[in-house]
């Protein structure tokens, strides 16, 4: 049985087209080697105003947008996202911001999911599947 390449998508999920946006270049990095060899498209942006310029050109499937960006707070990315393409990209934050307001200000920013860092790739991977 061959291995698995960057290019095979794995058995387990549904090849998606993911935008990263992460401030720090080695996690975004890192996050999208981990998804590309999983079979996924991904591009990283590695700040809000990278996100929404990509997102001018690209339709993704899901956008993982850190919070504590160093241009535009990721709150502000997502509502920005969902006044432009409304509610068909799924959007996750990723982040260090961990309390029960933190979590509220995300559903309210238009966030599908609030994960805090640091995620496994499972818990992504369940949270991709979920996609239709």
């Amino acid at each position: 049985m061959a291995s698995p390449t960057k290019s095979t998508p794995s058995p387990y999920t549904t090849r998606r087209r993911i935008l990263v946006v992460e401030d720090q270049a080695d996690t975004a990095a890192t996050l999208a080697l981990l998804l590309r060899l999983h079979g996924h498209e991904v591009n990283v942006a590695l700040d809000g105003t990278a996100a929404l310029q990509t997102l001018q050109s690209l339709t993704a499937d899901v956008v993982f947008i850190d919070i504590g960006l160093p241009d535009i707070d990721g709150r502000e990315v997502a509502r920005r996202i969902r006044q432009s393409s409304g509610n068909g990209t799924m959007l996750v934050a990723l982040t260090g911001y961990a309390e029960k307001d933190d979590q509220q200000r995300s559903a309210e920013a238009g966030f599908n999911h609030h994960l805090t860092k640091p995620v496994t790739l499972p818990i992504i991977n369940k949270i991709l599947e979920t996609i239709h």
